[in-house]
């Protein structure tokens, strides 16, 4: 038995889609349709945001971001990456990108900061595995000269013709990532 062994965070179907498909994801904990979730909704409170995370990409990661065009100001200042949203981000706006595997939805989310924070590839293969929250600011001036900054959350998707997943899996992988967090 391992003692880092959990039944809804980290159970046996979790290891077998990892070794499948790079991704660490349990259709039993998908929110609606699978059966542990139903289980244990009640009891995951804080945690549910964390279900199929893998838990590697639990720790803190230190990356420098890199500037895509050199001397373009873009009107999004990037925050910082995070695993969740939470409470303080009820007044952002969240700005959700889905799409078919390598249309460029993380890369249009690097070019809207002007900086490389998602990872992003031309690939017919899925380069984003899991959904991602980029934290950032929106620099905006309206007709009359005012300035104002809007938080906002850019959310990087799985693509729905992925390799691996149908795009029902697909579906149900989002939407359960979403409504956990949104």
């Amino acid at each position: 038995g391992a003692s880092n062994y959990s039944l809804a965070l980290r159970n046996c179907e979790h290891v077998a889609r990892y070794i499948q498909s790079g991704v660490w994801v349990s259709f039993q904990m998908a929110k609606g349709t699978g059966p542990l979730f139903k289980i244990f909704r009640d009891h995951l409170s804080t945690h549910s945001k964390l279900v199929n995370t893998f838990p590697k990409e639990l720790e803190p990661s230190i990356s420098t971001k890199s500037e895509i065009y050199q001397g373009y100001k873009s009107p999004f200042t990037f925050r910082k990456s995070k695993e969740v949203l939470t409470e303080v981000d009820n007044d952002s706006y969240n700005v959700v990108f889905i799409g078919p595997t390598g249309c460029g939805k993380s890369t249009l989310i690097n070019n809207l900061f002007n900086l490389k924070v998602v990872n992003a590839t031309a690939s017919a293969v899925s380069v984003t595995r899991r959904v991602e929250f980029t934290e950032g600011e929106y620099n905006r001036q309206d007709s009359n000269g005012l300035k104002t900054n809007a938080r906002i959350n850019m959310i990087d998707t799985l693509g729905f013709c992925d390799s691996v997943f149908s795009a029902n899996q697909v579906l149900a992988m989002i939407k359960t990532s979403l409504e956990l967090n949104l």
